[in-house]
């Protein structure tokens, strides 16, 4: 056998070997699933309170999870001052992490004991 037949031949059984090895370890390997649970990420109820102006609490806000948004279509009265809100969400308990715009769009971690500054 010539040397360019027998490098040919020893490379195409080395090629054959991994292949045969990758497609026996493919074969024996068990794939471990993490459980996984739905969750509803939707809000409930938003409000927001605030020292300076009890009233805060009572003015109703509709949310649209369709359209992400969260407003108030009942005005607040004429010179209302916002200026350090406690927001407090109302969401299902398997919400784990929250995330919330703030300001300039960007995103922090916010738990229910946080106050926003609104500017």
């Amino acid at each position: 056998m010539c040397k360019k037949h027998f490098i040919q031949y020893f490379f195409w059984t080395i090629i054959v070997f991994f292949v045969g090895g990758a497609i026996h370890s493919c074969k024996e390997s068990k794939i471990d699933l993490e459980e996984v649970s739905i969750v509803d990420l939707q809000i409930h109820r938003f409000y927001l309170s605030s020292k300076k102006n009890p009233d805060l609490e009572k003015v109703f806000f509709s949310i649209d999870h369709a359209k992400g948004t969260i407003i108030n279509k009942k005005y607040m009265p004429y010179g209302t001052v916002l200026d350090s809100v406690m927001m407090k969400l109302v969401t299902d308990f398997s919400a784990k992490k929250l995330r919330v715009a703030i300001n300039d769009g960007e995103y922090k971690d916010w738990h229910n004991k946080d106050s926003l500054w609104l500017r």
